[in-house]
């Protein structure tokens, strides 16, 4: 406890220290506390003292202040002067410093505007001078203002009166109407052609007469569309005309019924005019077709001359076919074999593909080339993948004899013999290769 003395009263007091309170040890109590923040001041009209809070008294800083509202409303009445009303004529109040020319808001519309009547309906409105000279405000209402700006025509077509705005440029009263009235090549566009213009477009050489290639009527045709070569009346027929360009009707020669054909381009492979048959069913029916006998089954079939010629056997079925393909004597070459275009020999042997082929249960045969497979035989082992290539001594690649081959030890040495840099060897090795013999020389040096 501390010994304290009040600000307001001086007066002693015990106080308990608080740290965390805002006044804490300055007045003795509450009423000391708010005695402090009232100031004392005097009326101006009747010179009484008087109290006021010191937030208020700071709101009105620099006015003139009073005890009550008795003393204000009778200082207030010696500076009271009444002026008239514009509009109604009415007495208005006005204190001091206010400058009030209208009675109510009613007298204030009336006093900045007119009266004026309608031209369309005949009803009297209230028309403001500040609208009046914007050009605003000549209708009563927005319907009378849209029924003033209308105008009655009468369509070119049909001959009915309509009515449209005078903005508005449309000389048909209906969307049918204003078809009938166009060109027919502006049909699908927004823009329509009206008779006067093309008639106009006619006298100045902008559009002629011309017929149309599909339906063959006359119309007009814009000089523009004559330039670029478009002869049809509209969208459709141009269409129409570029899908059926150079077709004629022909008879089939298998059932003799007419059908339309197109001819090929002249930039294709094969130009064969036009087709002979309406359809791939005629065509297969009467097309000139030979019996013959499966190759594998022996049934009879119908074959095209075209496909005798390109295949040397003849399958009915495909199951025929894949039968034939895996066969260990090939159908197509008796011996089982074929040669390949750089003329070596291709054989068939025991070992098989690791997976199956397309339409096969199981792994086909592997072709692989003849001389490989005799040296193999030959030397007792398999040869390198990729790699000892051999060489025929006579240059002949069909002739594979083992007096007829060499084989390199890699590839860089058949490099350098064909460049020149080692001669040709004049006989075979094999023999050496099979009892381990064989020596490779590069220079001075002995490579076994």
């Amino acid at each position: 406890m501390i010994e304290k003395t009040c600000e307001h009263c001086r007066k002693s007091f015990m106080f308990r220290f608080k740290p965390s309170s805002r006044n804490a040890g300055k007045f003795c109590s509450q009423a000391c506390h708010y005695a402090s923040k009232q100031v004392t001041l005097t009326c101006e009209l009747c010179k009484k003292s008087y109290t006021i809070g010191q937030s208020k008294y700071k709101e009105h800083a620099g006015q003139k202040t009073y005890c009550s509202k008795a003393c204000s409303d009778k200082d207030k009445a010696k500076n009271i002067h009444f002026t008239k009303c514009k509009s109604c004529g009415k007495q208005i109040r006005n204190f001091k410093g206010q400058g009030r020319v209208y009675c109510s808001r009613q007298c204030k519309k009336n006093d900045k505007g007119t009266d004026k009547i309608c031209p369309v309906c005949g009803k009297k409105y209230r028309a403001y001078f500040k609208q009046l000279k914007k050009g605003f405000d000549k209708y009563c209402s927005q319907v009378c203002h849209y029924q003033a700006h209308r105008t009655t025509k009468i369509c070119p077509v049909c001959g009915k009166e309509f009515t449209r705005l005078i903005s508005d440029n449309r000389q048909y009263c209906s969307f049918e109407c204003a078809r009938q009235g166009v060109v027919p090549w502006n049909k699908g566009k927004a823009g329509y052609i009206t008779p006067k213009r093309r008639e106009n477009q006619i006298k100045q050489g902008k559009a002629k007469k011309c017929i149309c290639k599909w339906c063959g009527k006359e119309f007009y045709n814009p000089k523009w569309r004559i330039d670029m070569n478009m002869l049809c009346c509209c969208l459709e027929h141009a269409r129409l005309f570029a899908k059926n360009r150079n077709t004629m009707i022909l008879n089939c020669k298998g059932c003799g019924k007419q059908f339309k054909t197109k001819q090929r381009k002249e930039k294709s492979e094969v130009v064969r005019g036009y087709r002979s048959y309406c359809s791939d069913e005629c065509r297969g029916k009467n097309y000139l077709a030979t019996e013959e006998y499966c190759s594998m089954c022996g049934k009879k079939i119908k074959v095209s001359p075209s496909r005798k010629k390109s295949a040397q056997f003849v399958f009915c079925s495909t199951k025929c076919h894949n039968r034939g393909a895996s066969l260990d004597v090939n159908l197509y070459n008796k011996t089982g074999c074929h040669i390949t275009a750089i003329g070596q020999k291709m054989i068939v042997t025991k070992e098989r593909y690791t997976s199956p082929h397309k339409g096969r249960k199981r792994p086909g045969r592997k072709y692989r080339p003849e001389h490989r497979v005799v040296v193999e035989e030959y030397i007792g082992r398999k040869l390198k993948k990729n790699g000892e290539p051999i060489w025929h001594l006579n240059g002949l690649p069909e002739d594979n004899r083992p007096e007829n081959l060499y084989v390199f030890p890699d590839r860089s040495e058949i490099m350098r013999a064909l460049g020149g840099a080692i001669p040709f060897p004049q006989k075979s090795n094999l023999d050496l290769l099979r009892t381990g013999q064989f020596v490779r020389q590069r220079g001075n040096k002995c490579i076994a």
